[in-house]
């Protein structure tokens, strides 16, 4: 059976390395998503790789940050546009795969991307990816509990 897999997660948990890994040409697709197009209707993009996935002859794909983020990171007017996309790919064997780690784990990664690009007010910026790695966190597992019709499980 045809499955897609969605990884979610906060940023620097291993999510691209994770769905990186399981690629595999022919067997399993993999697509990394960034922030939705602003000029294209929402989803578009996972719509059109999903269109084109069902059509190929590959039993898995993996989508790597997809919809699911812009629930997680407050976009305005997402929750209709996302039951919308679950409505229309109700059919489909669609997981989700939420990707954990706690904030001390990757909290490394961050202040090695944060002197990686300078930014002056680091301490900051830390703060503000502290806040953003918890608030993500709380709406993922409000989205996995009262959003997706589809099932969730967890990995570290």
């Amino acid at each position: 059976m045809k499955t897609i897999t969605i990884l979610s997660g906060a940023d620097r948990v291993g999510k691209s390395t994770l769905a990186s890994s399981l690629e595999k040409p022919g067997v399993c697709r993999v697509r990394h998503f960034g922030p939705p197009p602003l000029d294209r209707p929402l989803f578009s993009d996972v719509r059109e790789e999903i269109a084109d996935w069902h059509l190929s002859g590959e039993p898995q794909l993996v989508l790597d940050r997809s919809y699911v983020c812009s629930y997680c990171m407050n976009q305005p007017d997402v929750l209709d546009a996302i039951l919308e996309f679950e409505w229309d790919h109700r059919n489909l064997n669609i997981r989700h795969l939420g990707v954990w780690e706690s904030w001390q784990v990757v909290a490394r990664r961050h202040v090695e991307e944060i002197q990686m690009l300078g930014i002056e007010n680091h301490v900051e910026e830390y703060k503000e990816r502290m806040e953003t790695h918890q608030s993500y966190y709380e709406k993922l597992e409000d989205f996995y509990d009262f959003v997706t019709m589809f099932p969730h499980k967890w990995s570290t």
